[in-house]
C-alpha cells in the first residue's frame, strides 16, 4: 500500500535506555504543554492587560488575550521547542545506533 509508512524504524534489544525515553517524554510534554496554553489562553485569559498578565497575546483578527510574560514567551517559542526536542530524540536513537545498542530495520520498496 502507498504511504503506509514504517520506512525505518530503531528497536532497543534490551530495554530503552534513559536517555532515549526522556528525550520522548520531552517531545509529548511539550506537546500537551503547548495544547493546554493554547486552550487556556483561548478560553480563560484576560482580555485587558494587567500587572500580572502583560504579555499579549494574538488570537483572532480582533481578539488579543494578555497572559503572564514566561507564558506568553513560551506560547511563542513551544513550536520550535518542538523541532528541537525532535532533534534531541533523533540525535540520541543515532548515538545507540552507532554504539551498537540499538538496531535500524528498514523497509524494502
Amino acid at each position: 500500500m502507498p504511504g503506509s509508512g514504517n520506512l525505518l524504524r530503531v528497536a532497543f534489544p534490551n530495554g530503552t535506555p534513559f536517555p532515549a525515553a526522556m528525550a520522548a517524554v520531552l517531545l509529548f510534554a511539550n506537546l500537551v504543554a503547548a495544547f493546554g496554553v493554547d486552550y487556556w489562553t483561548e478560553h480563560y485569559a484576560p482580555h485587558h492587560p494587567s500587572i500580572t498578565s502583560p504579555f499579549p497575546i494574538k488570537l483572532g483578527p480582533a481578539v488579543v488575550a494578555f497572559v503572564p510574560s514566561w507564558l506568553g514567551r513560551y506560547e511563542h517559542w513551544s513550536f520550535s521547542l518542538h523541532f528541537v526536542f525532535l532533534g534531541l530524540f533523533f540525535l540520541v536513537c543515532c548515538w545507540y545506533v552507532i554504539k551498537g545498542q540499538a538496531v535500524v530495520y528498514t523497509r524494502s520498496r
